[in-house]
């Protein structure tokens, strides 16, 4: 059984060098039953990550978004993630920032839980509202698969 513990709950009970420490114990246990198909990676996420021209990044999913600090999953585990400064340098508003379902393309850092988010893939789909603000036209806070993969991994955890 996967025990689920979200990330204010670590940061407010543990140690940034004990965070490092869970994260890496709960990414050996989800790496053995997580795939990228399972995360809803297919042929479309295939080819657009194709065309990224750096071979030494992989794909992986935002599982989950605060403040700037990213939750990633890839087949190897979990991770917590930041924006490059180029991508952070580039973007022109807060649709070029990942969200929730978002594939991107990161990099890991050696020996740590954490890793750095380098390409965000095309969305295939979103989930998007007005924004409250007159600037912004769409606020997007999911990619539309997300929901079909979220409902898979609680029923694989369940199963």
């Amino acid at each position: 059984m996967i025990i689920d513990i979200t990330e204010n709950f670590i940061k407010n009970q543990f140690h940034e060098n004990e965070i490092e420490e869970i994260l890496r114990a709960f990414n050996k246990i989800n790496s053995m039953m997580i795939s990228l198909p399972a995360l809803g990676y297919n042929e479309f996420f295939r080819n657009e990550f194709s065309k990224i021209e750096n071979t030494s990044y992989l794909p992986a999913r935002i599982i989950s978004e605060h403040k700037g600090i990213y939750r990633v999953q890839d087949d190897q585990g979990e991770y917590l993630g930041e924006i490059s400064g180029k991508l952070r340098y580039t973007a022109i508003n807060r649709q070029d920032f990942p969200v929730v379902g978002d594939w991107v393309a990161i990099q890991r850092l050696e020996g740590e839980a954490k890793c750095i988010i380098h390409v965000i893939l095309p969305r295939k789909t979103k989930l998007s509202r007005k924004s409250v603000v007159k600037q912004s036209k769409n606020k997007s806070f999911a990619a539309i698969s997300t929901i079909y993969s979220l409902c898979n991994q609680w029923m694989q955890r369940l199963m």
